[in-house]
């Protein structure tokens, strides 16, 4: 049997399946690929116990996903809002955005938020520190049958800390041309890190990339692709953060 399973209400936890074929025993792992040159995503699967590869075309398809987190607690009335942070993919031609709202009271949470792009915000420009509950919802658009924005995770911060994050790092100074650079940090904090990136660009450049880097420990480290390390040098920098804005 080959089927596929639809979020019916946003959270994550309800999930309704759709069959796409009763008979296709001993299906196994399937794929998505534009078989029919239609520009929608088709479904590609193989069958052992029947030595068969079989492929069901997709006719229509939606552009546009939303999930709503369940309402969360900080626990207390006085603990200051920190920032909500989020990694994520985001290729050309789709959009993620987030949208928030906050209460004292979690029977009526009042209106969302607008939508929010930047993947750092700053919680305190729009909520009050008497609000106990929180709740974010995300939302996905693609003009892109073919691919679509992925949320890696997300997080919010509340309570205190008056320390920013210590990053202790050895600068690469050099690096063979066209080869990959690996960078690594230690980085700690009294609250603890909610998120570190690479940020690097060839020299020159306007604008920098960044990857999440991979934690172990208080041990941080990620690397810069060999497309980016040329003739014309290399730019780069570590951002970790608490969730705080000092």
């Amino acid at each position: 049997m080959v089927c596929w399973f639809e979020n019916k209400d946003g959270d994550g936890l309800s999930w309704s399946g759709h069959t796409i074929e009763h008979s296709f025993t001993g299906a196994g792992p399937c794929s998505g690929i534009d078989v029919s040159g239609n520009g929608l995503l088709d479904t590609v699967s193989a069958a052992t116990e029947l030595g068969e590869i079989a492929w069901w075309q997709t006719v229509k398809y939606s552009n546009y996903g939303e999930l709503t987190y369940s309402i969360l607690d900080k626990g207390a009335d006085d603990l200051d809002w920190g920032a909500l942070f989020w990694n994520s993919v985001d290729p050309l031609q789709t959009t993620l955005s987030v949208q928030v709202r906050s209460s004292d009271n979690p029977d009526n949470m009042g209106n969302w938020s607008q939508d929010i792009t930047d993947s750092y915000f700053d919680l305190n420009d729009i909520f009050d520190d008497t609000d106990r509950y929180f709740q974010y919802k995300v939302k996905m658009l693609t003009e892109n049958v073919s691919t679509s924005p992925v949320l890696k995770d997300i997080s919010v911060a509340y309570g205190s800390d008056p320390s920013p994050p210590i990053i202790v790092h050895t600068p690469v100074t050099t690096a063979p041309i066209n080869s990959s650079i690996p960078i690594e940090a230690e980085i700690t904090d009294t609250q603890g890190i909610i998120g570190a990136r690479l940020y690097y660009r060839m020299a020159g450049d306007a604008n920098f990339t960044y990857v999440v880097m991979t934690k172990s420990g208080n041990d941080y480290s990620a690397t810069i692709p060999p497309d980016y390390v040329t003739e014309h040098g290399t730019e780069y920098y570590i951002w970790a953060t608490d969730g705080f804005p000092t």
